[in-house]
């Protein structure tokens, strides 16, 4: 059993229950293994060679699709929530077209 002081509202736009509480209650379960994996990775200090070398599958300059069928599990029950465009700096707005622009010419997008 988990008490905590809330707030009951009509409407949010966004969840108001921190993770940590979240947790206790019971709403979410995060397993601790892949958090510490993550954790340890993240401060590893990575290079683009490095990374090429662990996963040449993905990453052999091809761009293109996945082989098989994959299976995603939605929970039918959480409300889907639509956040707010981020907008990009005015000094990076060039490269950002350029990048796109390249990304769409290559059918990535």
């Amino acid at each position: 059993m988990y008490s905590m002081e809330c707030v009951v509202v009509k409407e949010a736009p966004v969840s108001i229950i921190g993770a940590r509480s979240a947790q206790q209650m019971g709403l979410i379960q995060v397993p601790v293994e892949s958090v510490r994996k993550a954790a340890r990775v993240s401060h590893e200090v990575c290079d683009r060679e490095s990374v090429i070398r662990e996963f040449p599958k993905v990453f052999n300059g091809v761009i293109g699709h996945f082989a098989g069928t994959f299976h995603l599990e939605v929970d039918e029950s959480v409300c889907p929530v639509q956040l707010p465009v981020r907008t990009a700096p005015l000094k990076l707005k060039g490269l950002l077209k350029e990048e796109l622009d390249h990304s769409e010419n290559k059918v990535v997008i």
